[in-house]
């Protein structure tokens, strides 16, 4: 049996990384999962609200994108984190 967060264990670019999580300096309390380049932010705001960040380079313009989970679903983030499609393809 493998674990749910690797998809095959001989193939180390499958690994997905344990959510690191931290809390910001306005009270909101985040996620964070990185593979290869691609890396996702959750953050669970003091008003009951739920926001993402997409982060595949350091470009503010064209290399990153948030919204909300109620706009996208958590499992078209995590298909868009965890696929070998290129990190600029929206989910």
């Amino acid at each position: 049996m493998t674990h749910p967060l690797v998809k095959d264990p001989h193939d180390l670019a499958s690994y997905t990384s344990l959510p690191q999580p931290f809390f910001s300096h306005d009270e909101g309390f985040y996620l964070h999962w990185t593979v290869g380049q691609k890396e996702l932010y959750i953050e669970f705001e003091d008003d009951h609200r739920v926001s993402y960040v997409k982060m595949w380079g350091v470009n503010i313009e064209h290399e990153m994108e948030t919204g909300y989970l109620d706009d996208v679903g958590f499992d078209d983030l995590w298909a868009w984190l965890t696929t070998n499609e290129p990190a600029n393809v929206p989910p």
